[in-house]
């Protein structure tokens, strides 16, 4: 009787460890839920700066992700399960996830200080034009009122 809790502990355990490492038999493979997740990340990142714009533009962005791998949500979470169970591979994968993420982040810091520049070279040229115009107008010409203007000319 003293070994009844025993042997029940060990059919549970062993139980659990079977199959807890069991893929399912559509696994998504490592490197479409590298890209999968990566698209989540950007949703989630998206959603978390301007939900209304998010939502104005696409009705379910999850279910597209989908769509666009064509999966399921009991697919990717069955997926997401074994690959969790499974920590030296979850972790590879966030690991190229945190990558990319870092990699399209620089793109687009490239990106907004491309266009820095370039509004800052317009601005500095429409400035330069103006003092151009000054310097090139006579101080006579300069206090004028036009010809077309509502005060009356002396």
């Amino acid at each position: 009787m003293r070994i009844f809790p025993y042997l029940l502990l060990f059919f549970l355990l062993n139980s659990c460890y079977k199959n807890s490492y069991t893929p399912p038999r559509n696994l998504i493979s490592e490197d479409q839920m590298v890209d999968i997740l990566f698209e989540f990340m950007i949703l989630n990142g998206v959603q978390g700066a301007n939900k209304k714009l998010m939502d104005m533009r696409l009705e379910n962005p999850v279910n597209r992700v989908f769509e666009k791998y064509d999966i399921d949500s009991i697919q990717f979470e069955s997926s997401n399960a074994y690959y969790a169970r499974n920590l030296n591979i979850y972790s590879d994968i966030y690991d190229r996830v945190k990558k990319r993420l870092e990699a399209k982040k620089n793109d687009l810091q490239q990106v907004l200080e491309i266009e820095k520049r370039k509004t800052d070279s317009l601005r500095k040229i429409k400035k330069d034009s103006i003092n151009q115009l000054r310097k090139d107008r006579p101080i006579s010409k300069r206090n004028r009122p036009l010809k077309n203007s509502v005060l009356p000319v002396e």
